[in-house]
């Protein structure tokens, strides 16, 4: 039956509009055939596709898989009916009529899938509904490559991309009246989107092409990302500087840890780099806070003022109108004494003067650069204090025994007290303080 149906058109090719009439009734009646075998496996029988509607990224699954399988086999036919022919257009001849065949199924499709854009379904869902479209759009493109049926897959394709873009920035914007707790971590809604993030991600990783893959993890970033730093450093621009150099030091290492897996320099970079601002911002305060606290800002002054009017190198005489350090009020024994009573102490235990929102930091290595940091500023200090008691122009009695540890052996223990883990949070760190 094939071979005469295929010698039959054979004959009738010579005859062009006898052979494209009975052609377009071939498509005609295939196109029937086949929208009702689609209607037949989306609604008959206990595995009806649509018995599975509830599970959206089935449901789109298996109506595109079962459309991936069968219109090959329309494709099968055709070069079976016209294999006997011998004109130049074939191919073309087969596509079109491939093309009409396959319209008749877009309608039910399109009505389904834009069912899938207006239900209230999450942006992982709506995520893996528009790779399945793509996925299959390319498949087909490859048996139809121009036809109503690929543009019925394409436009879903960006509406769920625009959807899912609207989404989550509503999501995002959502979160900006979420302020930061007294732990000064991520908000739960910073982590809701986060964790959204991650599963996107995950979801992009699966994707077979690597321009697409790369493309769309690219894509779920800047989403998420971009819009999220804005509302977090909205919703810590009221509070104290401490407060928040904290908040959104946690909250970008946070962010940063969602990244560690893919591959987006630009990004990675730029968080990194925001850390190291606020990192820098802590350091500042806590130095100053050390500075307050050990009294050391009255004898830092004096000792840059006395510095700055009579440059000279230890040891050499010759400072001429110049008073002796251990003559100025602040800096005679008496009060070096007293301020190295309440040194010895802090050496035993510096955490006593660490602001208490520094141990509130999530990530160990940048508490412990702050520290560090915030140690060398004081070390700094004594050691011009250090050279300052021994150098003999100033005529303090006894150096050795006023000043017993010398600026290494106070850089190596405070060098140890940065490493040590952080001691529970002073009670008084209490609630987020809010600038007014």
């Amino acid at each position: 039956m094939c071979i005469l149906l295929a010698k039959s058109m054979a004959c009738l090719q010579e005859h062009g509009v006898l052979f494209s009439y009975i052609l377009a009734e071939y498509c005609t009646c295939r196109r029937a055939i086949l929208v009702r075998l689609f209607i037949n496996a989306l609604t008959c029988g206990n595995n009806a596709i649509e018995t599975h509607a509830y599970d959206v990224r089935r449901y789109t699954s298996d109506m595109l898989g079962w459309l991936h399988a069968t219109i090959p086999q329309e494709k099968t036919h055709l070069r079976a009916l016209l294999k006997l022919c011998l004109k130049s257009n074939t191919d073309q001849v087969i596509s079109e009529s491939l093309a009409n065949i396959s319209e008749g199924v877009t309608n039910p499709l399109r009505v389904r899938i834009e069912k899938i854009l207006t239900s209230n379904t999450s942006p992982i869902v709506l995520y893996t509904v528009t790779s399945l479209l793509r996925h299959y759009r390319k498949g087909l493109g490859l048996v139809i490559p121009s036809s109503s049926l690929d543009q019925t897959l394409s436009h879903p394709h960006l509406t769920l991309r625009r959807s899912i873009v609207s989404d989550i920035t509503g999501k995002v914007w959502a979160s900006k009246g979420e302020a930061p707790g007294p732990d000064l971590v991520p908000s739960p809604g910073v982590h809701h989107l986060l964790n959204l993030l991650r599963e996107m991600l995950s979801s992009a990783q699966q994707c077979e092409d690597e321009t697409d893959r790369v493309s769309d993890t690219s894509r779920i970033v800047s989403n998420i990302i971009d819009p999220l730093l804005q509302t977090i450093n909205l919703s810590a621009s009221r509070l104290s500087t401490v407060h928040m150099s904290v908040y959104l030091l946690n909250c970008v290492h946070t962010m940063s840890r969602a990244l560690e897996e893919t591959n987006i320099g630009h990004y990675a970079e730029r968080l990194a780099a925001q850390c190291d601002v606020q990192v820098d911002t802590l350091t500042s305060e806590q130095s100053s806070s050390f500075v307050v606290n050990l009294n050391l800002a009255p004898m830092y002054t004096i000792l840059q003022e006395v510095n700055n009017k009579r440059p000279h190198t230890p040891g050499e005489p010759g400072r001429v109108g110049c008073e002796p350090l251990s003559r100025i009020p602040g800096m005679e024994v008496a009060s070096l004494n007293v301020f190295l009573k309440q040194f010895d102490a802090f050496l035993a235990n510096p955490n006593t003067l660490v602001l208490p929102q520094v141990n509130l930091i999530l990530n160990n290595e940048h508490r412990n650069a702050i520290l560090s940091r915030s140690y060398q500023v004081i070390c700094a200090i004594y050691r011009q204090l250090y050279e300052a008691v021994h150098d003999p122009v100033n005529m303090y009695e006894n150096p050795t025994v006023l000043l017993v540890r010398t600026p290494a052996e106070i850089r190596t223990i405070l060098e140890e007290k940065s490493k040590e883990e952080p001691q529970q949070v002073h009670p008084n760190a209490g609630p987020v303080v809010q600038d007014i």
